[in-house]
């Protein structure tokens, strides 16, 4: 599935009535450029992932997908890759594991980030709402998961 394709439903002026053609393809080449910019390597590693994911199950909504990829774009750059996978419900997981600390987190079409860590004896969990920025306790979470 191409980032065009995945986001086509999505983009405020694609929609928009009586819009030409070439505006909606001006519209979405520039958002795909801004995407483009935005990834460092990693980034792109995960949303290559997550569009191979969209093109695999049906229950994973565009909108979910928008949601996804702004959250993987919002990741700290130093932090270490997650795997992705797509729930039963269609949310998004985003899990990190290394020996004794793993972090779950799950989000949903309309924002919501639901979580869950353990960090040897120490667990965290919660629930938050994703706009532009990593929530802070989450954040605060993936501090483990940081090069450095």
């Amino acid at each position: 599935m191409s980032a065009l394709l995945a986001f086509s439903g999505v983009f405020p002026l694609s929609s928009t009535p009586g819009l030409t053609s070439d505006a909606v393809r001006v519209a979405k080449a520039s958002a795909e450029e801004f995407y483009r910019v935005r990834k460092s390597t990693k980034t792109n590693a995960v949303t290559n992932e997550l569009f191979a994911l969209a093109a695999k199950y049906d229950r994973l909504s565009r909108v979910t997908l928008k949601v996804a990829v702004d959250f993987a774009l919002a990741l700290p750059t130093d932090a270490a890759l997650p795997e992705v996978s797509v729930d039963p419900d269609g949310e998004v997981a985003f899990d990190w594991i290394d020996d004794n600390k793993m972090l779950s987190v799950s989000i949903g079409s309309g924002g919501g980030v639901t979580y869950a860590g353990k960090f040897g004896a120490e667990r965290v969990s919660g629930t938050a709402r994703f706009s532009r920025s990593v929530p802070q306790p989450l954040n605060e979470a993936l501090k483990s998961f940081r090069a450095g």
